[in-house]
């Protein structure tokens, strides 16, 4: 895969997050306030069963902020591992940004070890 296949996958997921504005969620109020948990460094995981609004409620904290966005759960992205041309489609895409949310990262091979240099990088 080279990086403008990416950044086409990356721009096709990015249309499809800002879809899910315009018709398919439901505002909620939160439990509690999220908001101590989004300060950096610090890596936030979301957990629950299947189907349970987990990518819906990861969108919804990163909304109206600066975040680059992948799902990993994408089939065209199902050998991926570059991380280095990740992080530059990131930027080439979304500019500059202050979150990153990954959706379905356990299909990413090595998606800890980005994670923890992300963490070092922009913490």
């Amino acid at each position: 895969m080279n990086i403008e296949e990416l950044k086409r996958i990356l721009n096709d997921q990015k249309e499809y997050l800002q879809s899910l504005d315009e018709e398919k969620i439901i505002e909620r109020e939160l439990p509690f306030d999220v908001s101590p948990y989004l300060l950096r460094p610090n890596v936030l995981s979301i957990l629950g069963v299947r189907r349970s609004g987990k990518s819906t409620l990861g969108y919804l904290l990163v909304r109206g902020k600066k975040f680059a966005y992948v799902d990993f759960s994408d089939d065209r992205l199902t050998e991926f591992n570059d991380f280095d041309m990740l992080t530059r489609a990131f930027y080439e895409i979304y500019g500059d940004f202050d979150y990153i949310l990954i959706d379905e990262p356990q299909y990413a091979k090595g998606w800890e070890l980005f994670v923890n240099k992300i963490e070092k990088i922009r913490g």
